[in-house]
């Protein structure tokens, strides 16, 4: 009865190993992520680092949309470079003006 756990000894096991995977996790984050891994694989649940788990978890979402948002931009500015080249080719008139004319020599 002396742990904050009660006296359940499988309780303060798992709590103490927690505490390794998220000591591990601070230490050294891609032995963590084998360890969760292979933790899964096994169907050891008791001994994930369940809060950091779910922090992984929810920021690997996070990354997959910006990274997808990110080349949607590129895709986007791509596309509307293509266009205003394509203007450009067809409307010459539109790139000439003021100060273009060099010594009688059109841009």
């Amino acid at each position: 009865m002396g742990t904050k756990f009660g006296a359940n000894p499988l309780i303060c096991l798992v709590f103490a190993e927690g505490s390794k995977m998220t000591a591990l996790y601070d230490r050294d984050y891609g032995q963590w992520a084998e360890t969760m891994a292979d933790l899964l694989a096994q169907g050891r649940f008791a001994e994930l680092d369940i809060t950091n788990l779910v922090e992984e978890v929810s920021d690997l979402s996070n990354r997959d949309r910006d990274q997808l948002l990110n080349s949607l931009r590129l895709i986007v500015h791509h596309l509307i470079a293509i266009v205003e080249g394509f203007r450009g080719a067809f409307e010459p008139e539109r790139y000439t003006g003021v100060g273009c004319d060099r010594g009688g020599v059109p841009c």
